[in-house]
């Protein structure tokens, strides 16, 4: 893997030699999640994949906030945020989760179960670039 060190934090690519699918290059969030790919149909005739993915990483280590990253790579997203609780409105919907402030804790309605971090994050729409959280839409 190859680390990209943006501004607002570090992603990483695919190593060309290191490709899982011969069309296309992977990139990953903070926490190696999954983010988005790079076609190689956008690789010039006139330049290797080596060069393409050098001036994709030189792109990137150029974006000065998550958002102008997110534009950069094509992805559209809900909503970002610097707490994982500034997705919930639009992961569970208004009426899909609710506050205990007694017990500090955020649940789901009906089911009365707990939502942390760590439920989440494993929804595979959401990624960390940095300390920011990005809820991409499918």
């Amino acid at each position: 893997m190859i680390r990209i060190t943006t501004k607002v934090g570090d992603l990483f690519m695919e190593a060309e030699n290191e490709r899982e699918e011969s069309d296309r290059i992977k990139l990953y969030d903070s926490y190696s999640r999954y983010l988005e790919y790079l076609p190689l149909e956008s690789v010039s005739p006139y330049e290797t994949v080596a060069q393409y993915c050098n001036k994709v990483i030189r792109r990137l280590e150029e974006c000065d906030s998550v958002d102008e990253i997110l534009k950069y790579l094509g992805i559209s997203s809900y909503t970002t945020g610097q707490s994982w609780t500034h997705l919930l409105e639009y992961i569970y919907s208004f009426d899909g989760y609710d506050y205990d402030s007694e017990a500090d804790r955020y649940y789901e309605l009906p089911s009365g179960e707990e939502i942390t971090r760590f439920t989440v994050l494993a929804n595979d729409c959401v990624n960390i670039i940095g300390s920011t959280y990005v809820l991409r839409c499918n």
